[in-house]
Formats: C-alpha cells, sequence, structure tokens
C-alpha cells in the first residue's frame, strides 16, 4: 500500500500563492515613498489630490496587510495541523475578503477625483 503523502501539489500551490500575496503587501507597505511627495509639486489643487489619494490608499494598504498575515498565518496552521475545520477556514476566508475590501474601499477617493476630472474635461469641450 502506497504512503500518502501530506504535501500535495494543490497545498504547495496554496503555499506559494498566499507566500507571494504576503510578501508583495509587505513590500508595497514598507517601502512607501508618498511622504512629502505633495511638496515637491507646488501645492494647489493637484498636490491636494495627491494627498488625499495617498493616504487613502495607505489606509487601505494597512487593512491589505493585515490580511495578508491573516492568510499566510491560517495557511501555516493548516500545514502544521493537517487538517483545519470549515468554520476556522470560512473564518479567515471572512476576514481577508472583509480587510481586502477596505483597501478596495480605500481608492474610492482616486475614482472620485476620476470622475470630477472627467467631468471637467466634459465641460470645456
Amino acid at each position: 500500500m502506497a504512503e500518502q503523502r501530506f504535501y500535495t501539489p494543490l497545498k504547495v500551490g496554496l503555499l506559494v500563492v498566499v507566500s507571494s500575496y504576503f510578501l508583495f503587501t509587505l513590500h508595497a507597505m514598507f517601502t512607501l515613498s508618498w511622504i512629502g511627495e505633495w511638496d515637491r509639486m507646488g501645492g494647489g489643487s493637484f498636490g491636494t489630490m495627491i494627498l488625499v489619494e495617498d493616504i487613502s490608499a495607505t489606509i487601505g494598504l494597512i487593512f491589505r496587510f493585515a490580511a495578508s498575515i491573516i492568510a499566510f498565518a491560517a495557511m501555516i496552521a493548516y500545514l502544521v495541523k493537517k487538517d483545519l475545520s470549515k468554520t476556522t477556514v470560512y473564518k479567515a476566508a471572512r476576514w481577508v475578503l472583509v480587510f481586502e475590501g477596505i483597501y478596495w474601499l480605500g481608492l474610492i477617493a482616486t475614482a472620485g477625483y476620476n470622475v470630477q476630472s472627467f467631468g471637467q474635461i466634459l465641460v470645456r469641450s
């Protein structure tokens, strides 16, 4: 009888995806270079737009970073315990999706400014 392997290609693939998600967000979180960016632009409405967009996106990035930590911890727990209950998996996935949704909500300011700019272009035409 063949011995059953615990590390299947699916589990290795999930580990690679979750690790990539965590490392990408870790890199984005700690290489922020937006501090003082709007000062070099001479102020005005464009500088204010950059300020608002960057601050709201950074707050969202903090939530994405938290989501990646939860996903990574859940994956490690899955590999160590070799079996997780459905409720634990659903709870972790729910928190990851909620925090990821908050990240995307942080980008609403960018969409608002783009709609406003597009409206101004249409009015000028």
